[in-house]
């Protein structure tokens, strides 16, 4: 399942954005012994202007937490709203609230697997995924795919991949000037000049017994 835009998960609603169901034939039909589902609509998210209803399965493997959460955890937390998920306190997620709790997850997991924690901005696991696809050399029935369940065109995909790999692409340019060796210049060779304290071309708070040297 592809990173989303923090939107989708606040504005989660069981029975409308959140819904059982099956596809067949590339059509989604709701059904109560089906799969859980994201289902959006135009209005739902960012770009559904341009791609309209936007359906995407749930992994089964997060089902069990998933009816756990709903039939069980969230009644505790006595929300005083509709959507899926709720603040401790029994209000609405909102931004600040989502962006803390990925921020706290992805520290923790980090510790575990690398030893050291790391706190990426939650935005950039999309990119991180269409970069690691990119390298991966991954088809362009994938490439389209991915893009298609990103909800975005293989133009920004592109543009996530190149502005990623940036730093990658400059990397050998830096490596080649870290190997420049520097030129040392003679102290038989330097001109030491005083400052004069009354130029007015110094710039201020230099120390009036500051000297320049010219080769």
């Amino acid at each position: 399942m592809p990173p989303d835009r923090q939107r989708t998960f606040r504005e989660l609603v069981e029975g409308k954005t959140l819904v059982r169901g099956v596809i067949r034939n590339g059509n989604f039909s709701p059904h109560p012994e089906g799969l859980f589902h994201i289902k959006l609509e135009a209005d739902d998210y960012k770009t559904g202007k341009i791609y309209g209803q936007h359906v995407l399965p749930i992994p089964e493997f997060l089902h069990p937490e998933l009816e756990a959460w709903l039939n069980h955890w969230r009644g505790v937390l006595n929300p005083n709203h509709n959507f899926v998920f709720t603040q401790l306190n029994g209000n609405p997620l909102i931004r600040e609230t989502l962006y803390t709790l990925f921020r706290h997850a992805i520290y923790r997991a980090s510790v575990v697997l690398f030893g050291e924690g790391r706190v990426p901005n939650p935005h950039l696991v999309r990119d991180m995924l269409v970069t690691y696809m990119y390298e991966e050399e991954a088809s362009d029935a994938v490439m389209d795919g991915l893009a298609l369940a990103m909800k975005h065109s293989r133009k920004t995909q592109k543009t996530l991949y190149d502005r990623c790999t940036s730093s990658k692409k400059m990397e050998p340019a830096l490596n080649a000037m870290a190997q420049l060796k520097p030129v040392e210049i003679p102290k038989s060779q330097l001109k030491i000049f005083p400052i004069n304290p009354e130029d007015p071309s110094r710039k201020t708070g230099d120390a009036a017994s500051c000297s320049k040297i010219v080769p």
